[in-house]
């Protein structure tokens, strides 16, 4: 069967040359080290000679994948249990253990290897389970981010297993997305495609001086995700290839020298009734009892299927997959719950048996486990096995279970962490059905598949026809979109390449309060609208800067009655800045942009500031605005303009097209009506709801926008107030992995995403360039600092967007960027003398008559005693007076450096008080 299996996953369609990296792999030992085509086992390769050093192979990798399909998997088996170390005893006459060559009680190296290998997958498995809850719950989006929390993940575990191994050189992440014929999709979070998961940890070191190169261990899963819980949970994930055992073996020949031992004992007890071991004695059935689980509780492998040889004072439990396990009642149990369930149930009947030996070694393949063993062991018999069990097996062990001291309880549950949902043949699973399913996960996965076929696909039902608009009303196509992206640039310049600049008007509309709750106030839009002053039936394109939501936008137009009697909205386009969407920096404002490319609402979205980011960033973004709102034009602007006419007409025209649908079509009315119930209300889901939620999930913290005035005899110098701003947004070489890694501290990282200020800035610090400053528009985003004049001298004022932002933090590290502030200097001292000034006094001395007794000798000063001097007698008395003019002089500038400083003190106040006061009124 396995054959037909691996000859099965290599059929191929059409697309083979696509699939050909998933072809079904089976590599060997040593061998599973290779990458690429050379990762199978040629023909030559056998378990023989495989392994270390052309011994025996230990283990074995598995990749499989379903033909024309997203399904794939990939496992680690091995060839080797670890050293069976829980055995028969062997004793003499005396009761004492026999130590003899047939008796063997250490492991050899292979035992070793086998068990270093099997923690290498116990941790992959381990780290497999954590990428995919990051993954699911939004704290790592990409492989970039896997990739860093797999490593850091597996380093934080400090296995001694792996203190050879370079885990940062071997470590492997892959993640990839199939749709059902094969082909590579969107393995964006909450993409309606099965994703493909896999941890490679290659070149495993054995624990040797010097290490042997073991090998390598694969754990790969294929799952869906979708969005999350409603409780704010990690979003449900189906992992599709769950069922399939993640951790098996089989022992070989020549490996287990206590598997040969043990079947040698028994086979002596079944030659003859008569035969009966010292401790353990005879067997109480001449077959073992089959079709036995042993549920191990241990995470990595939850149960095993063999079968019990029962004796008088004990059992062994025998697995094909990993030998013996042998129980002595009198020296390994402590206590045994014989579980009995009704006679008239087909339940099983488990046996707990309470260690009582702390040392009672089981399995390399169960030691090899990231968590501590239990001390407990459960058997559970089903059909044959429990009826011979009830009828001659519990009889003589209740005799001597008595006699050996050990207590022995007939109630009581399984221990916490053993699985028995496998062994009961009573368990049922729930039905899935989309009206049906209790489980809050099912349902939920359902629901968030609903809603991404609602937006494929059109529903067939009847439509209800949308609201008419009033005869007269004017048409209006609403740009909306994040500040920062000069929309009204954009807008203008697609209407003059239309050549229709006569017929439009366009009206900027400032939404600042809709970063937080509250949405767009619908009677400041109407006030704005009815400013412009339009002519009936004239085509208005409203440019609307700010964070809302596209249905809050669209609910304020409709909602106020004069702006519904006037205006008919047609069409919606999104201005999305192509930063916040693949790039770190903008990961607050990443969840504002889903909101505003709702399905029903949004026809097209411009992507800005593509120039900004890589080819494959930008890619990425298009793929992701594509995966919110399928049913939606994505055009791409060239240095801030739309120059395509194809991309022009999709912008302006107020109907449907082949590439969009309008506002009032019957078919986004549908899409609404489905999608976002009592929208117009304020009611359904909202921004926060449907696929935009599965794909950008709310950072901790919400995005605000805070603004305060500046006092007008605030003056910036213009390179330390661009290097102030930029301190304040993330770096743009910055991968999104290093961001991720970088801030995953316990209080969540202020996250700038964009900063607009009116204030006096001067080109350097000079005292004639301070005095002539003007006033300049700053405006930044990530990676994007422009200073342009401003059209007037209006009040200063700065603007910040962001999340978690801090008032202090942020005030200080804005006005650094003013002028140097001079500081209080107090009396010099003639230590504070320069060397110029020193200079200067000396030429001063040289002019001053010489004292009585002094006369100079052409070399130096000499008076009557013989004396030399260098300097002029006069000196100190030059030093004083030139130090009392200095001070003096001092005194009256510190008056003007000290009103600089008071004012200067005075400004950061202002500021610090005025963003205060617009935090607060946040609730900040």
């Amino acid at each position: 069967p396995a054959l037909s299996y691996f000859t099965y996953g290599l059929l191929r369609a059409a697309n083979a040359a696509v699939q050909q990296k998933h072809l079904p792999r089976v590599s060997l030992g040593v061998r599973t080290n290779n990458t690429g085509q050379d990762r199978m086992s040629s023909s030559e390769a056998k378990v023989a000679n495989a392994g270390v050093a052309g011994h025996a192979a230990l283990h074995v990798v598995m990749e499989a994948a379903e033909p024309n399909g997203p399904v794939r998997l990939a496992r680690t088996h091995f060839l080797s249990n670890g050293g069976a170390a829980a055995r028969m005893r062997t004793l003499d006459w005396d009761g004492k253990e026999i130590e003899q060559a047939d008796n063997p009680s250490g492991r050899g190296p292979s035992s070793a290897y086998a068990r270093c290998l099997m923690t290498a997958y116990a941790a992959a498995m381990h780290v497999h389970a954590k990428l995919i809850e990051a993954f699911c719950s939004g704290r790592a989006r990409d492989q970039p981010a896997l990739q860093a929390l797999a490593l850091q993940t597996l380093t934080h575990l400090n296995l001694e297993w792996l203190r050879n191994c370079d885990l940062a050189s071997n470590v492997l992440v892959s993640l990839s997305a199939s749709d059902l014929a094969g082909d590579p999709a969107d393995c964006s979070p909450g993409s309606r495609f099965a994703k493909y998961l896999e941890v490679r940890l290659s070149h495993v070191q054995s624990l040797d001086s010097p290490p042997a190169d073991l090998g390598a261990v694969v754990f790969g899963e294929t799952f869906l995700d979708a969005s999350p819980l409603e409780t704010g949970g990690v979003s449900p994930c189906v992992v599709v290839t769950e069922k399939i055992p993640r951790h098996t073996g089989w022992v070989t020949g020549r490996l287990e020298a206590d598997t040969d031992y043990m079947h040698a004992q028994l086979s002596r007890l079944r030659a003859s009734g008569k035969n009966r071991h010292l401790s353990l004695g005879g067997l109480l059935t001449t077959e073992p009892l089959a079709h036995v689980k042993l549920l191990t509780g241990v995470e990595e492998m939850a149960s095993l299927k063999g079968e019990v040889w029962a004796l008088d004072k004990g059992l062994v439990f025998s697995s094909p997959r990993l030998g013996s396990l042998v129980v002595e009642f009198a020296t390994d149990a402590r206590a045994v719950d014989i579980l009995t369930p009704d006679a008239q149930s087909d339940e099983a009947l488990e046996i707990v048996v309470h260690l009582a030996n702390p040392a009672f070694v089981r399995y390399g393949i169960l030691e090899a486990s990231l968590s501590a063993l239990p001390q407990a062991l459960v058997l559970s018999f089903h059909g044959a096995a429990r009826r011979a069990l009830v009828t001659q097996v519990l009889p003589t062990w209740k005799g001597s279970l008595s006699e050996a001291g050990v207590e022995t309880r007939s109630s009581g549950t399984i221990p916490v962490g053993f699985d028995d949902s496998a062994a009961r043949s009573s368990s049922e699973r729930e039905s899935i059905s989309v009206n049906s399913a209790q489980d809050p996960v099912i349902s939920a996965f359902l629901q968030h598949y609903q809603a991404c076929d609602a937006q494929l696909h059109v529903p067939a039902a009847p439509r209800p026809p949308a609201p008419p608009p009033a005869p007269g009303a004017c048409s209006v196509v609403a740009f909306i979109g994040q500040p920062g992206c000069d929309k009204q640039r954009l807008v203008r310049g697609a209407i003059d390449l239309s050549g229709a600049a006569d017929s439009w008007k366009v009206v900027a509309h400032n939404a600042p309060a809709s970063v937080h709750s509250g949405g767009v106030d619908a009677a400041a839009l109407a006030a704005c609208l009815a400013r412009a002053g339009a002519a009936p039936g004239q085509k208005i394109a409203l440019v609307v800067s700010t964070y809302a939501a596209s249905e809050e936008v669209a609910r304020a137009l409709l909602a106020h009655p004069q702006t519904r009697e006037r205006f008919a909205l047609q069409r919606m386009v999104a201005v999305v800045n192509a930063t916040c969407l693949a790039v770190p920096g903008g990961l607050g404002p990443a969840r504002k942009t889903a909101d505003q490319c709702q399905s029903g609402f949004v026809s097209c979205a411009v992507l800005v500031n593509l120039e900004q980011c890589s080819p494959e960033r930008a890619a990425e973004a298009a793929q992701a605005l594509r995966h919110l709102n399928p049913l939606m034009r994505v055009v791409k602007a060239v240095a801030g303009r739309v120059v395509v006419r194809a991309d022009i007409e999709t912008l302006l025209a107020p109907a449907d097209t082949r590439d969009g649908l309008s506002f009032s079509s019957p078919a986004a009315f549908s899409l609404r009506r489905d999608l976002h119930p009592r929208w117009e209300e304020g009611g359904g889901k909202g921004p926060s709801g449907g696929p935009a939620a599965a794909l950008w999930r709310d950072r901790q913290g919400k995005m605000v926008q805070v603004s305060f005035a500046v006092p007008a005899q605030a003056v910036f110098v213009r390179a330390n107030l661009v290097k102030g701003v930029r301190g304040l947004l993330a770096s743009p070489q910055e991968t999104l992995g290093d961001y991720l890694l970088a801030h995953s501290g316990p209080s969540p990282a202020t996250e700038v995403a964009h900063i607009c200020a009116r204030v006096s800035v001067a080109p350097s610090d000079r005292p004639q360039d301070l005095a002539d400053a003007k006033v300049f528009v700053i405006k930044a985003r990530r990676g994007c600092v422009t200073v342009t004049p401003a059209a007037d001298a209006a009040s200063c004022f700065v603007e910040v967007s962001g999340c978690n932002l801090d008032c202090d933090s942020l005030v200080k590290t804005l006005l650094a960027g003013r002028a140097a502030i001079p500081q209080a200097a107090g009396p010099s001292t003639p230590a504070d003398l320069t060397d110029k000034e020193r200079e200067e006094i000396r030429v001063l001395a040289m002019q001053e008559a010489l004292p009585e007794g002094f006369y100079h000798n052409g070399s130096g000063y000499v008076d009557w005693e013989g004396t030399l001097l260098k300097e002029h007698p006069g000196t100190p008395d030059v030093v004083q007076r030139f130090l009392e003019l200095k001070n003096q002089a001092a005194g009256a500038a510190e008056v003007v450096t000290g009103r600089a400083r008071a004012e200067a003190l005075a400004v950061e106040a202002s500021c610090l008080q005025a963003a205060q006061e617009s935090f607060r009124a946040l609730g900040i």
